[in-house]
């Protein structure tokens, strides 16, 4: 079985995922996409597809620390196509999960898991034979007292970049449209969506911020910010890095971070909580960049001396600090750690060979 990132296509494999034994089991396709949380106690969750390789149900997974055991339980069965899965767990121990089906009139759903108990429910739907839920991102905010806002954000058919959220309280989920392709430009928006959400910082508690704040989005003021790949033939072919942030998640105001000659392949969007500041982790089959935001977006360049990077890109900032790493695969048999040296302005970085050329998260 292979437990890949949830924002990990095989962009960076040199053959198809038939090609390796490990995903395919008698027959079934096994966590050709995944997502991976932690949960109560430090202990891990993750959720993972199953499919036949000759078509049929799907299936998504979920796999937790029980007792010290690993155990595995059924969430939901689909005849489409179960897609980009994302998991976040609660103060509670409640596991949330979100999907895409894609097949026959697609969806965006959204469910829970609490001690075997399994809910599911529609988050949209375009009521065709379209796939709305492509590139699929989720934050679960969590005020310690039972009060939960769930956000989701997406691409609907690459002509539109949406949100859903339901916030504390709420009794259903309400959709939103984030950003709109230019049809003048044959633009395509929304590859490798992602979501973060920060408080603003005067409203923090004193002491060091949470790494959620508070619920709900409602009650207070929030910047919540998405980051996503774009294909336009404005002027010429080319492909572009954009963001869009929103305070009330109605009015978005989007930019464009970087114009490249080759497609973005991930992105990452993080707030530095305790400043407001945004950061922004993506990649190109040749590199990856970190891209800060000052008087204006700017770019720097972590490493592009190697080829096919990315997948399972991830960024993390120390709070306190304001200390900031990144991770992700280098092709297919390393994963690169870097580390932003405040005192040079520059990223240290370092490789390591993945055993056996397996992929990790």
């Amino acid at each position: 079985t292979i437990y890949e990132s949830n924002h990990y296509l095989y962009h960076t494999l040199p053959a198809s995922v038939a090609d390796f034994e490990e995903g395919i089991i008698a027959g079934r396709v096994m966590g050709e996409y995944s997502d991976m949380a932690l949960g109560l106690y430090g202990n891990f969750c993750v959720v993972f597809t199953q499919s036949n390789a000759t078509g049929g149900s799907s299936y998504l997974y979920l796999a937790y620390v029980n007792d010290g055991d690993l155990a595995i339980d059924e969430l939901v069965s689909s005849y489409n196509e179960i897609r980009f899965p994302r998991v976040a767990v609660d103060s509670s121990g409640v596991v949330h999960f979100a999907y895409q089906t894609y097949g026959w009139n697609g969806e965006v759903r959204y469910g829970t898991w609490d001690d075997g108990s399994v809910t599911d429910e529609l988050v949209y739907s375009e009521g065709s034979t379209d796939n709305p839920g492509a590139y699929l991102d989720m934050v679960v905010l969590d005020d310690g007292a039972g009060g939960i806002d769930r956000i989701l954000v997406w691409s609907n058919e690459l002509d539109e970049v949406m949100c859903g959220y339901m916030l504390d309280g709420a009794s259903g989920w309400t959709t939103d449209v984030v950003h709109t392709a230019d049809g003048a430009y044959n633009e395509l928006v929304g590859y490798y969506c992602s979501l973060d959400i920060c408080q603003e910082p005067e409203q923090l508690p004193p002491g060091p911020p949470p790494i959620r704040a508070p619920s709900a989005v409602g009650d207070t003021e929030y910047y919540v910010g998405v980051s996503f790949g774009v294909y336009s033939e404005f002027e010429s072919v080319h492909w572009e890095v954009r963001a869009c942030g929103s305070n009330d998640l109605d009015f978005w105001a989007c930019d464009t971070i970087e114009y490249l000659e080759e497609p973005v392949t991930e992105t990452v969007f993080r707030w530095r909580h305790s400043s407001a500041e945004p950061y922004i982790l993506w990649s190109t089959d040749s590199g990856v960049y970190w891209s800060y935001y000052g008087d204006g977006w700017s770019t720097m360049e972590i490493t592009a001396e190697g080829d096919h990077y990315g997948a399972v890109l991830d960024l993390c900032i120390d709070e306190s600090t304001g200390e900031q790493y990144a991770i992700g695969n280098e092709g297919q048999d390393s994963i690169f750690g870097a580390y932003f040296n405040y005192e040079l302005g520059e990223w240290d970085l370092d490789t390591e060979p993945i055993p056996d050329g397996h992929r990790v998260e």
